[in-house]
Order: C-alpha cells, then sequence, then structure tokens
C-alpha cells in the first residue's frame, strides 16, 4: 500500500502529458471537446458531520472511441480522493456501447488510513437513459502497517457496481437535468447495498463554459434496514471547454 502516492503521481503526469491543445473529437454521448472543471460543494454525513470540499475534473477525449477523465478531489473532513477512469467505446446505429474502468485512491487522513478501489464495467448508452453493471474490488489499510503486517488490511475482493441514470433532453442540448442512482461515483464505490441517489444539472452558458448543479443523497436505511439517515451532499462547477 504504500507506494500509492507514488503511482498516483505518476499516473497524473501521464494523463496531462496527453492532452493536446484545442483537440476535438467526434464523441455522440460525451462532451466533444477537452475540458478541465473546478467544482465547490457542501455536504453533512453521520461520519464527518458538516464539511466542505474542492476538486479539479479533466476530461479527455483522447480519440473517437475512447476517452479519459482524472478527478482530484480534498476536503475539510481531511479526506482526500484521486481518481482515474478509462472509457473505450464502440459507437452503434442506435446509441452506443461502453466499458468504464476506475482505478479509485482514497486517503483519510483524519484516520491515517487508505484504499484503492477498481471497478470494471459494461455499459450503453443513447439519448435519453444510460446504464452500466459490472465487478468491483478494494483493498484497505492502515497507513503506518509495514510489509510484514499487511495481511491486517482490509480485502474486500467481490462488489457489485451498478450506475442508471435518466436524461431530460437529448446529449446535444444547451442544457440537461437527469436522475440515477449508483453505488459507485468519479471518487468512491460503495457496497452494492449502499445506493447514492442523484440529480445533476448542466447548462452552457458561454461558448466555452459550462456550469453544473448537482445533489446526492446516501439514505443508508433504504438497503440495511436501519431507521438512519446517513447524508446529503450539494455541488456547484464550472467547466471550460477547449
Amino acid at each position: 500500500m504504500y507506494h500509492y502516492p507514488n503511482l498516483i503521481m505518476t499516473l497524473i503526469l501521464i494523463v496531462f502529458s496527453l492532452v493536446p491543445q484545442l483537440a476535438k473529437s467526434a464523441s455522440v454521448y460525451q462532451d466533444s471537446c477537452y475540458a478541465i472543471g473546478m467544482t465547490g460543494g457542501y455536504a453533512y454525513n453521520n461520519t464527518y458531520e458538516h464539511y466542505g470540499h474542492f476538486s479539479i475534473d479533466a476530461f479527455l477525449p483522447i480519440t473517437h472511441s475512447f476517452y479519459v477523465e482524472v478527478n482530484m478531489r480534498t476536503s475539510t473532513a481531511s479526506v482526500h480522493d484521486f481518481a482515474l477512469h478509462l472509457h473505450p467505446k464502440i459507437i452503434l446505429p442506435v446509441g452506443e456501447l461502453f466499458l468504464a474502468t476506475r482505478i479509485q485512491y482514497n486517503l483519510f487522513a483524519r484516520n491515517e488510513f487508505h484504499s484503492l478501489s477498481t471497478s470494471f464495467c459494461v455499459g450503453y448508452r443513447m439519448d435519453y437513459v444510460s446504464a452500466e453493471i459490472g465487478y468491483g474490488s478494494r483493498v484497505s489499510a492502515f497507513i503506518d502497517l509495514s510489509k510484514h503486517t499487511a495481511e491486517n488490511g482490509i480485502s474486500e475482493p467481490h462488489n457489485l457496481v451498478y450506475r442508471v441514470e435518466v436524461f431530460a433532453r437529448p446529449p446535444q442540448a444547451k442544457w440537461n437535468i437527469s436522475t440515477y442512482v449508483t453505488n459507485v461515483t468519479e471518487y468512491q464505490m460503495e457496497r452494492m447495498f449502499t445506493p447514492i441517489f442523484g440529480v445533476r444539472t448542466t447548462a452552457d452558458i458561454k461558448e466555452h463554459w459550462r456550469i453544473i448543479f448537482e445533489g446526492r443523497c446516501k439514505p443508508v436505511g433504504i438497503s440495511n434496514l436501519v431507521a438512519s439517515f446517513y447524508g446529503v451532499e450539494g455541488i456547484i462547477g464550472l467547466n471550460y471547454r477547449f
């Protein structure tokens, strides 16, 4: 587990070295341009209580049939996240078929704990619906574990990963709103019985600028039959598209 921070920095350098200036792609169901964005948010949950977070995200359509996302986030709860998402796809006569590989590193500095999650999904998207399902796994450990005590870490080798999102308008529209249920986001993978519900709105305000509003809810009690509510999150962001 020790070499994950070095691995992350290497992945960041590799991915950003691939970004040509003002490059474009013929993607149908994602932005056709390279983009970089910043988001800020407020959240509350039963573990951290009130906290804020800030993220930087890059969208990189490398080719007509392959794009990459890089996500980095830090929070006032002393939790820091990095994710690399790889998305090859096949454009069909109607919609597109895609594979989604996610590598997510989470550093819980407040607890001196970190984890690495990976997931592999197959999905399909058309104008108004996107759905994917796949397999995920996670390993976690305290940061001060030596290589001789690594067996004291936590391994979650099997997890069902899913995401279903419904859109109000086609992807070419200047604004859109969608609602989704999932157990994997840009920065985290939850267990299959811990769904996250969300609403997302995007609007193009100028030629290169897009504003984003998003709300998420994690009502843990729906899945584990415990009469308790876990948390909510609100996000506002701005993207610049080259």
